[in-house]
């Protein structure tokens, strides 16, 4: 396990305090958004388990993307239930497109239909904020590699 004591942790906690640092410093509040930090937690926390992140690469654009669903569906169809549902199917799509399985991805889609001031920076937020996370993984992953041991579950 990758997972060395509480060293973890303090990886968390630091993506947590840089991005929510960055994001007011600049104010684009959604470089840290919740599904981030789950997903966080499970990247940086154990590793081996999510298979989502077996292509780091693909992360932050199937985040972005479904970003951009929900907030074009928001503007097109307004906040009803059909602009909901169409949100979920279209990243369902993009998760099977992209042969990802990234059930965090969905709730991505739907933040629109909770922001207040809602605008076209939200889904670049989203897409700094996974490609942080994409990053952090990768650079972590290599200075803790150690032979034999796998850090990313890859039977999904």
């Amino acid at each position: 396990m990758i997972n060395d004591g509480r060293l973890w942790l303090v990886h968390l906690l630091a993506f947590v305090a840089v991005l929510a640092s960055v994001g007011q410093i600049t104010g684009l509040r959604f470089i840290l958004f919740p599904p981030l930090v789950v997903m966080a937690y499970e990247v940086l926390g154990h590793p081996e388990l999510p298979g989502w992140i077996r292509r780091p690469a693909l992360f932050p654009l199937v985040c972005f993307l479904t970003a951009a669903v929900g907030l074009g569906s928001f503007e097109i169809l307004g906040k009803g239930a059909l602009s909901i549902v169409v949100t979920v199917a279209m990243s369902i799509f993009l998760l099977r497109l992209f042969q990802a399985c990234m059930p965090p991805a969905l709730a991505i889609g739907l933040l629109p239909y909770v922001i207040q001031s809602l605008n076209w920076w939200f889904p670049v937020s989203v897409l700094i904020g996974a490609a942080t996370l994409s990053l952090w993984f990768v650079v972590r992953a290599r200075f803790q590699r150690t032979p034999g041991r796998v850090l990313v579950h890859q039977s999904h």
